[in-house]
């Protein structure tokens, strides 16, 4: 058992330092380029290489094989009876006077707008770099002048230029993944004869949990970029699982103070059965309950570093988050409250954890809080915590399975 948790843990640790290489290389690559809120009739004026029927409005560099992604947006729902076929996207590379794509905003493009933050906006080019050089988004109206609606209404564009997620990216989380199932293999330990020892108070619960919280705080304000998320999220399951083993108490081994063993009961198909009941009712929430915002995580996965970030941690987080939480923040409330109290204060516990990641995306948020819910029945059942990690890994890595599939 030692040898499969020392080799776990080694695994585990080369596939953060791999996973950490990724990303950054991820990051060297991936560019964002704005302009705007700005009308037609100001950029007619005010752009050097206007011609009588284009402005310039955006440049960006890139290099071959890079993707790309040209989006303009428009403020408020333009009409398309007014705008249909009065203005073409140009994106081209003036230098070698290449052009590489011209989109029309014709009305079911128009049509086809997405709203966002008093916004209409339109991806109007997407592909791969054809070659290395600085391009250029020129706005062409095919008429002798632009349309008044048009001319009038504040504009802005954005491209973003980035590498794909690839083979080495898929190596590194499945280094990550074996780590994890090592170490989960070295810590099936079985139930002992007795009840679990902890002697934790309330008062540690509670420190605990306010210490966690300045943690995460610490490490969402030193973090720096994608990177910087990978390394902080990685800090933080060790915080947890430092508290977590440091505010259980004395007096009996860690395992038996954390449940940290396989079920007495022995029923190991319903760990697999409470994965696939989460991952269920998560995807179905998200069709369920309408989203009244861009969660800060949705932000950071839009982006090739911070999706491959976040699928590492994501794969790493069940250690330290069950520890925490189900085993010791749930394992202290049960001795002193009973089950369902402390299943249920448990959940809200773990609810409140995510919300600054999944604000604004309530389908998201609720597939927490089934998650949640599902491991702390799964832990009051099982009187157990190695199977409530193992969900709560077999969960993860379906998502983030789909997500590199």
């Amino acid at each position: 058992m030692k040898a499969l948790r020392l080799l776990g843990g080694l695994v585990v640790l080369a596939g953060i330092v791999l996973s950490t290489m990724r990303v950054l290389s991820h990051e060297r690559g991936e560019l964002e380029e704005r302009v705007g809120p700005v009308t037609l009739e100001r950029l007619r004026r005010t752009d050097p290489n206007r011609t009588e029927q284009t402005v310039r409005a955006i440049e960006a560099n890139l290099q071959k094989g890079e993707r790309y992604l040209v989006e303009l947006c428009a403020q408020g729902r333009p009409d398309p009876a007014t705008w249909a076929g009065g203005l073409d996207v140009v994106f081209w590379i003036p230098a070698a006077e290449k052009l590489v794509t011209r989109t029309a905003l014709d009305a079911p493009r128009l049509a086809a707008g997405r709203a966002h933050a008093g916004r209409t906006c339109w991806t109007v080019a997407v592909g791969d770099a054809p070659d290395d050089g600085r391009y250029a988004v020129e706005l062409f109206w095919p008429e002798a002048a632009p349309r008044p609606a048009i001319d009038r209404t504040p504009l802005s564009l954005r491209i973003a230029g980035y590498r794909l997620p690839d083979g080495n990216d898929r190596i590194t989380l499945g280094v990550i993944a074996i780590g994890m199932l090592l170490l989960l293999a070295g810590f099936a330990a079985p139930a002992p004869s007795g009840p679990p020892q902890g002697t934790a108070s309330l008062a540690a619960v509670a420190i605990g949990v306010v210490l966690l919280v300045f943690a995460v705080l610490a490490a969402g304000i030193l973090a720096g970029g994608s990177s910087g998320i990978l390394i902080g999220g990685a800090g933080a399951v060790v915080v947890q699982i430092v508290l977590a083993v440091t505010l259980s108490g004395r007096g009996a081994s860690v395992t038996s103070r954390l449940a940290l063993h396989r079920s007495a009961a022995g029923r190991l198909w319903i760990v697999p059965v409470a994965a696939a009941v989460v991952v269920g009712g998560s995807i179905g929430l998200q069709y369920v309950i309408p989203s009244t915002g861009v969660a800060p995580v949705e932000v950071a996965i839009a982006w090739p570093s911070g999706k491959l970030a976040f699928a590492a941690l994501g794969l790493l987080v069940p250690a330290g988050e069950e520890v925490f939480f189900r085993g010791f923040v749930q394992g202290t409330l049960e001795r002193r409250f009973g089950g369902r109290i402390a299943l249920v204060a448990t959940a809200v516990l773990f609810v409140a954890a995510h919300v600054p990641q999944q604000w604004g995306s309530w389908g998201a948020l609720g597939g927490v809080a089934i998650l949640g819910t599902v491991l702390g029945t799964l832990r009051h059942v099982s009187r157990a915590l190695w199977p409530c990690i193992v969900a709560h890994f077999l969960y993860n890595g379906a998502l983030v399975a789909i997500s590199f599939v």
